[in-house]
């Protein structure tokens, strides 16, 4: 397999937080994913390698060209074409069209009928083939912007692609063709992304974190089994130095008591007169040199146990179920949303009736740009629908795609404790560590928090608020969560005992959340 990068000792420092050290890999040409929580400097790394940015320490090395999509790309051309690169081919088309016969038209589009058949084919991949090159990229939605940025990608034929979460805004369809076109990118890509079923399509798994980099041959399945098998290791490393310590401070424990003991019979012979003095010192201080030895060999003993344990903590701690739980409510069948006809203003048109009932969980389905999330927040009376009735009957928690939820202004702890006064700020202090969100972390607006740091943040608002919501109301809640925290609150929705409403393209965390029922918007 061609080598496409090789990076050597990377370091990486933020705003006086070193976020990675050391940290080495090579790139092959094959789709390799990239994994680690939240905040640990993923899209830092990316960065780095895509020479945006100067590591601390350390050097990349490229073989080949690459391409780099970040997070939140550059705003796309007036037309399609132009966004494709392909402007000046579309023109030149046009006039040649058109009847002119200027000779510069026949010299520029001599070796570009196979770029635009191109761009062609891979709109038409992308569910975008209905929109001509000429259309306004403004006009677009979110999710097909998404997908035009990324064909722009694909077309970078002999091209390695840095990828850096591409599915974020795409439906199932979107993230079914990305997939396809990684696996038939031949130049290789790098992909970051928390989406398992994107990740099952990968050959290699990299992963990041507090203690380094660590690459794992194989798919999500693959890491997934590895991460366990690791888990169980250091699970079993730490429980045997743990004994091993116990039974070198009892051992302790015994030879003090021995010479305390030997001590006590000295003195009581001091006192008899029935040995010499010099005899009673000389193996007094012959046994205290013996001792003090023992003691030394015993104390490093103790020492190198304990920073050992201590370090094989740390690692284990790393990947440790992180805590969410929502906050119960009583299991009830009584009647929650209920809509008659309801029309929406925008996406699907249709008339909707449907009932939700308490314990029930719903998982609202559909393309980009369907009216998914315009049915929330008709719901929600953000939005008024154009025809039908609604109702919910119970106490409501919302949470849209913004985040708007907490004071942005103050601290992660502050705003935690002016959205729900109740709480104390060591309670907050105390779920945020349990989130991973520690230290200096809490200190900071929610706004300087990473995306999926921020999200658990608001969750755990909604979760501790009083009192327990009855209805939960969620637009894409796992959007920037790394892959423990989209399996902490898979767990947390399936445990929860009140109505759900859950928008989602993650299919393997729709899965996970106790789906009762879907209803789809087409």
């Amino acid at each position: 397999m061609p080598v496409t990068c090789h990076f050597s000792r990377l370091s990486a420092v933020f705003n006086a937080t070193t976020l990675f050290s050391d940290i080495s890999g090579t790139l092959f040409t094959q789709p390799q994913g990239l994994v680690g929580p939240n905040g640990q400097g993923k899209s830092v790394l990316f960065s780095l390698l895509a020479q945006r940015e100067n590591p601390a320490e350390g050097t990349v090395r490229w073989a080949r060209p690459f391409y780099y999509l970040p997070q939140r790309g550059a705003a796309p051309a007036a037309t399609l074409a132009g966004a494709l690169g392909i402007g000046d081919i579309l023109r030149a088309q046009q006039r040649l069209e058109a009847g002119d016969t200027d000779p510069e038209l026949f010299a520029l589009l001599a070796d570009s009928w196979e770029q635009n058949a191109r761009a062609q084919h891979i709109l038409s991949d992308a569910g975008l083939g209905h929109l001509a090159l000429t259309s306004d990229c403004r006009s677009l939605s979110g999710g097909e912007q998404t997908r035009l940025t990324l064909c722009l990608a694909f077309m970078q034929r002999d091209t390695f692609l840095l990828l850096d979460e591409p599915d974020s805004h795409l439906d199932s369809a979107g993230r079914r063709w990305l997939g396809k076109q990684l696996l038939e990118h031949r130049a290789g890509s790098l992909v970051i992304s928390h989406d398992r079923t994107l990740l099952g399509q990968m050959s290699t798994i990299f992963e990041l974190t507090a203690c380094g980099l660590n690459e794992y041959g194989g798919n999500y399945e693959v890491y997934a089994t590895q991460q366990v098998r690791k888990q169980q290791a250091l699970q079993a490393h730490e429980a045997r130095l743990t004994s091993q310590l116990r039974q070198e401070k009892q051992e302790q424990q015994k030879r003090e008591a021995k010479r305390a003991k030997r001590q006590q019979q000295g003195e009581k012979l001091r006192r008899d007169g029935s040995q010499a003095t010099i005899l009673l010192d000389g193996k007094k201080e012959w046994a205290e040199g013996r001792m003090a030895g023992v003691t030394q060999r015993n104390a490093r003993v103790i020492n190198q146990l304990s920073a050992e344990r201590r370090e094989v903590s740390e690692q284990r701690q790393i990947k440790d179920a992180q805590t969410l739980k929502i906050a119960a409510v009583a299991a009830s069948g009584r009647l929650m949303v209920h809509a008659n006809r309801l029309q929406l203003p925008s996406g699907n048109r249709q008339a909707h009736s449907f009932d939700i009932y308490g314990g029930e969980h719903w998982h609202i389905a559909g393309r980009n740009g369907c009216g998914k999330s315009t049915l929330l927040r008709v719901l929600m009376g953000e939005v008024q629908p154009t025809a039908g009735a609604f109702s919910l009957h119970g106490r409501v928690c919302y949470l849209d795609q913004q985040l708007q939820l907490l004071d942005p202004t103050l601290s992660t702890t502050e705003a935690l404790c002016r959205y729900a006064p109740a709480v104390s700020a060591q309670t907050w202090r105390t779920h945020l560590g349990a989130l991973r969100i520690r230290g200096e972390r809490g200190l900071l607006p929610p706004g300087r928090l990473s995306g999926g740091e921020r999200l658990k943040v608001t969750l755990l608002a909604l979760t501790l608020a009083e009192p327990a919501p009855e209805i939960l109301i969620l637009d894409e809640p796992d959007n920037a969560l790394d892959l423990d925290s989209k399996q902490l609150l898979e767990q947390a929705l399936r445990d929860y005992r009140g109505a759900l409403l859950l928008v989602s393209h993650d299919e393997a965390f729709v899965a996970g959340c106790g789906i009762t029922h879907t209803l789809r918007l087409e």
